[in-house]
C-alpha cells in the first residue's frame, strides 16, 4: 500500500512542478527590443533581441507574417544585415562580431508558428582596442514599438552597468571608459 501511495504522489508532484514550469518553456530568451553587451576580460559578449521587420524578410505566402520555413530560408540575408549593420569600433578599428548564432523567436499571440523576433548573438573581440568603443546599429523594426532598443553594457567583475536606449534618431552610444577597459 505504501508503495502505490508513494508513486501515487510521486506522480501528483511531477504533474505539480510541471504545470509550475509550463509557462517559462514557452518564454522568450530576451524580452523584445532588448540586449545586453556584457564585457568579460578583452570580449564583448552581444545578445539583441531585434523584430522579424528590421530584416525586411520576404513573406513568401503572403499571410503578413514569416513563417519559420521563410526565416531559414532568408537566414543567409539576415547573417549578412546583422554583420554590416551591428557595428563596434573605436578610433582605429572596426571589430567583427565572432561566433555569431541567430535564434528565432516564436510569436506567443498567434495560433501559426510566426517568427517574430530574432536573437542575435555573437562576441566582438576588443583585445586591440584604442580609444573610446562605440556600438551602433540601425536595425529598427516597422511599428512604433519596435522603434526602440534598449541596451545594457555590463562589466559584472567591476559591477558597472550602463543602460541606453537606441532609435533610428540615436543610433549609436559611446561605452564609458569603466566599462569598456580591463
Amino acid at each position: 500500500m505504501k508503495t502505490v501511495s508513494r508513486k501515487i504522489l510521486t506522480t501528483v508532484a511531477t504533474v505539480l512542478v510541471s504545470l509550475t514550469f509550463a509557462p517559462l518553456t514557452s518564454a522568450h530568451f530576451m524580452v523584445a527590443q532588448h540586449g545586453t553587451l556584457n564585457f568579460v576580460d578583452d570580449g564583448v559578449f552581444m545578445v539583441l533581441s531585434l523584430p522579424t521587420s528590421a530584416f525586411s524578410l520576404t513573406d513568401d505566402d503572403g499571410d503578413n507574417a514569416i513563417s519559420m520555413v521563410e526565416f531559414n530560408t532568408q537566414r543567409a540575408m539576415i547573417v549578412e544585415k546583422v554583420r554590416g549593420r551591428i557595428n563596434l569600433n573605436d578610433d582605429l578599428t572596426s571589430y567583427e562580431l565572432l561566433g555569431l548564432m541567430l535564434s528565432p523567436e516564436l510569436d506567443h499571440d498567434s495560433v501559426r508558428e510566426n517568427v517574430s523576433q530574432v536573437v542575435v548573438m555573437g562576441k566582438f573581440d576588443v583585445s586591440e582596442s584604442q580609444g573610446e568603443l562605440v556600438f551602433t546599429t540601425d536595425l529598427f523594426g516597422s511599428t512604433s514599438d519596435e522603434q526602440k532598443l534598449e541596451i545594457a553594457a555590463k562589466r559584472k567583475v567591476k559591477k558597472l552597468v550602463q543602460e541606453v536606449e537606441l532609435t533610428p534618431e540615436r543610433r549609436s552610444f559611446t561605452l564609458l571608459p569603466a566599462i569598456a577597459k580591463n
